[in-house]
């Protein structure tokens, strides 16, 4: 300490002078900037955190969603369309396209959806008693997302 009080008054009042003002500079300005950019960038990584959240959130609702539904498509009651669109709904999914193929097939095209959703309605489409014969999905250029259109026969 004595040495700093030494280098002090060594010091002329104009030196003083602009050691004081750097030093207020970088109490008043800088470490209160720093500090806001840091609390700026906590928030932002929370607020992805949240949203990653909500989204893991959502896709449990859908599956628990999904299963409550799997007993009544397993029924084997309805239409073959029927028990296709519901198990889609059941999933999140919205069909696009929707075509007969006989009295025992059906051709469905979602629109674009998360492909765990797709591989779970194929899953739960089989589980139920119908066969998904064909499949195409293609994931969306630059996007998590895939588009996928099927032919579903029913074994029954």
């Amino acid at each position: 300490m004595e040495a700093l009080g030494v280098w002090w008054a060594a010091r002329t009042e104009r030196e003083r002078q602009i050691i004081k003002l750097g030093a207020l500079f970088v109490g008043g300005v800088l470490i209160p900037l720093w500090l806001c950019l840091a609390v700026f960038d906590y928030r932002n990584e929370a607020a992805a955190r949240y949203a990653e959240a909500r989204e893991i959130a959502n896709k449990v609702e859908r599956i628990v969603a999904a299963q409550r539904a799997q007993p009544a498509t397993s029924s084997g009651g309805g239409s073959i369309r029927e028990r296709v669109l519901t198990v889609a709904q059941a999933h999140g999914l919205s069909a696009a396209r929707v075509e007969e193929a006989g009295a025992d097939a059906l051709r469905i095209g979602f629109e674009p959806a998360d492909s765990l959703s797709v591989y779970r309605w194929i899953d739960q489409v089989n589980r139920s008693g119908d066969t998904v014969a064909t499949s195409t999905i293609v994931r969306v250029s630059g996007s998590e997302l895939v588009v996928a259109e099927f032919e579903v026969r029913t074994s029954r």
